[in-house]
């Protein structure tokens, strides 16, 4: 069975950059199963950086996985970096903009690590796509994550 992340990638350079709403060419990701699950990694209310406990686990077993399927995989399979926020914030500007910034600081930290950062791509969900429907913080936690997904991309025909 195929999944396909509705994620629309843009192409530039070589390098994927998921774009919200002005895209010169659309493409899906299609999900693979290439290196078993990969967590979540989870952020504290209204902050983008990734906590400790989170880096020295969650991060560094996920950036091992990668790597190792990378380096065997073919060369249109990449890594998307979902990022999503919680809805205690009624302002889906920045839910969407803190989306998108614990997407790029999980991606700076996978480069950090030895995976080629033209081989990640990322996309904000902001508060669209959340785990939990709830009205307080520590409830709404597992709304606030960047999930990994591996696949290949593929042009939408």
């Amino acid at each position: 069975m195929k999944l396909y992340l509705m994620a629309l990638i843009v192409v530039m350079g070589g390098n994927f950059v998921a774009q919200g709403g002005y895209l010169s060419k659309e493409f899906y990701v299609q999900q693979q199963d290439i290196c078993g699950p990969l967590d979540p990694i989870y952020f504290d209310f209204n902050d983008y950086r990734i906590p400790l406990g989170q880096r020295v686990t969650t991060l560094e077993l996920n950036a091992t996985r990668i790597s190792a399927r990378l380096k065997n995989a073919d060369k249109d399979v990449i890594v998307v970096l979902e990022g999503h926020s919680c809805t205690l914030c009624k302002d889906e500007c920045y839910n969407q903009k803190i989306s998108e910034l614990r997407a790029k600081e999980t991606k700076r930290l996978l480069v950090i690590r030895g995976i080629p950062a033209h081989k990640i791509a990322i996309i904000g969900r902001g508060s669209t796509m959340c785990k939990v429907s709830c009205s307080n913080r520590e409830q709404q936690a597992p709304n606030r994550r960047v999930e990994f997904h591996l696949g290949r991309i593929c042009e939408q025909r």
